[in-house]
């Protein structure tokens, strides 16, 4: 199935083009999340236009059959040497098939920066398993602003290599 996978990138200027279907994967994506005021589409929405507009933003769209089943993004947050990795979101029905690993190699693949950084809930077990097969390291705990639950940090260093 992931021969069939279409990975398309984008800037920031061009993701207009799939905006609307990639709010709507958020929904989706984070249904179990409904209630948890952190995760609602309209804060989804008012940190992504904040993540865009950051130097080095790049997102990969996965689409099979024309439907966007993928998504993955993020920024530099330090020039040359770190890339945030914001973002990687795959549709319920195909997750755990190897989606969420193309999109991750994909955006991470030519980065120029010497590593990459994300958070991720503690509370994502199927998550944090995929980050740690990819070679992630947790480095801390982090609470990046006061209304946010606390997540764990990791690191991976670039540029990637087959894992």
């Amino acid at each position: 199935m992931t021969n069939e996978l279409q990975l398309d990138r984008y800037d920031a200027a061009g993701i207009d083009a799939i905006y609307d279907q990639m709010v709507r994967l958020y929904a989706e994506t984070h249904e179990d999340l409904v209630g948890n005021t952190f995760y609602t589409t309209e804060r989804f929405e008012a940190f992504f236009v904040k993540q865009r507009a950051h130097d080095g933003f790049e997102l990969v769209a996965a689409r099979l059959h024309g439907r966007l089943v993928g998504v993955a993004f993020g920024f530099t947050e330090i020039p040359r040497e770190q890339y945030a990795l914001c973002e990687i979101m795959v549709t319920p029905d195909y997750q755990r098939k190897g989606i969420a690993k193309r999109l991750h190699d994909e955006l991470l693949r030519h980065r120029p920066e010497h590593r990459a950084d994300l958070y991720v809930r503690k509370d994502n077990a199927p998550a944090q398993a995929a980050y740690k097969k990819w070679g992630w390291t947790k480095i801390g705990d982090v609470q990046p602003t006061p209304e946010a639950p606390n997540f764990d940090e990791l690191i991976l260093p670039l540029p990637i290599t087959e894992r």
